[in-house]
């Protein structure tokens, strides 16, 4: 029987974004797919530009269809905003002409597209129409690969070791974002001209954008796609690429002091973030909502207790700093013990948190 799982994998677009999302970004996309997230209002994840609702189809395909079902349909590959070329046959792919939308109406790919329409064949020897394909591949390669193990943290791999090997880093392991753009915009120039939808839809002049989701890794899949075929990687080489582990054998530990499982070894997996500054940093996140950063690379696992931030505490650890804070017996720096952290980490929560000053023996005396 068919599930909603092999629905979205093997009917739908989803599979594409696996690179560019980060791991919660993807389970979010799923739940909304499945229609397990009940909000309202439409999940977004930040690529507008690259959606293309315009029913598009493969000529040559069509016919290969009618010989072996016996009525041609649509395929989810050529309905991507970043094809317009088959590549089986490589063909330019045909548009609807009444310019029929999916959002709009829902139409039989048989009812519609034509008998042996000739299909204009691409020109190999062209920079713009070998890019064009590319794309086309690289799509098809992440639909026909759903259970490829890829996220983010493989692509933000990928990303730090070509740039390191293409001199693209600084002395303190910094992206050289100003070098990195100038030279990436040189490259594509020539592949866009002509082509106002990548140009728009990729952002690939815009420095804002560029700086940012180079950065962020996450953002617009087309943008992403000339990055890589920039840096000469392939969809199909990042599972490849993430063997590097930046950090020690897992599982980690937790390092919630109000958790059960504090210094137990329960977080299986890790994010690899790239920082405003350049830097990799591994994100980990215990079940009980104990999130914490570590610098990378730490192969030798010295950071392993001592992560250098904590992005989130968790409601336990929270309620813990709230009974401790009130009891005047213990002192801040028997507070941040109990919560096995540092005493500014602590006075900054509480501040976070609002609780009120603690007062010392000095203004106890003073009557203040």
């Amino acid at each position: 029987p068919l599930t909603v799982e092999y629905i979205i994998d093997r009917h739908t677009l989803a599979p594409m974004l696996k690179p560019f999302l980060s791991g919660p970004d993807m389970e979010s996309l799923r739940e909304y797919m499945s229609g397990s997230n009940n909000q309202n209002e439409c999940w977004h994840i930040g690529m507008r530009r690259d959606q293309d609702p315009r029913l598009k189809y493969c000529p040559k395909c069509a016919d290969e269809d009618r010989l072996l079902y016996g009525e041609a349909y649509w395929h989810r590959l050529h309905l991507s905003g970043l094809v317009d070329i088959c590549p089986i046959h490589l063909c330019w792919l045909h548009q609807l002409s009444n310019n029929e939308r999916l959002c709009e109406k829902l139409v039989l790919a048989e009812d519609v597209i034509p008998i042996s329409q000739r299909a204009a064949l691409i020109e190999l020897d062209k920079a713009q129409h070998r890019m064009r394909l590319w794309l086309a591949e690289q799509v098809k390669w992440l639909l026909e690969n759903p259970s490829a193990p890829i996220n983010s943290a493989n692509l933000a791999a990928a990303y730090e070791e070509r740039l390191d090997e293409m001199g693209f880093m600084t002395v303190r392991r910094k992206f050289a974002f100003t070098s990195i753009r100038r030279s990436f915009q040189e490259w594509a120039r020539p592949l866009v001209e002509g082509y106002a939808i990548a140009s728009d839809a990729f952002r690939l002049f815009s420095e804002r954008s560029f700086n940012r989701y180079l950065r962020e890794i996450t953002g617009p899949l087309g943008l992403h796609l000339f990055i890589m075929k920039f840096l000469d990687i392939d969809v199909s080489s990042l599972p490849g690429r993430n063997a590097k582990c930046p950090f020690e054998p897992g599982p980690w530990p937790c390092l919630n002091a109000t958790c059960p499982l504090f210094r137990k070894d329960v977080i299986a997996n890790y994010e690899l973030k790239i920082s405003s500054m350049g830097y990799t940093r591994g994100n980990f996140e215990c079940e009980c909502g104990y999130r914490y950063s570590r610098r990378a690379p730490d192969l030798k696992g010295e950071s392993r207790t001592h992560p250098s931030r904590i992005l989130s505490v968790g409601g336990a650890w929270t309620e813990r700093l709230t009974l401790l804070w009130s009891d005047r017996k213990f002192k801040n720096r028997g507070i941040a013990d109990e919560l096995s952290s540092s005493t500014d980490f602590v006075k900054r929560k509480a501040r976070q948190l609002g609780l009120p000053p603690r007062r010392g023996p000095a203004q106890r005396s003073r009557g203040i």
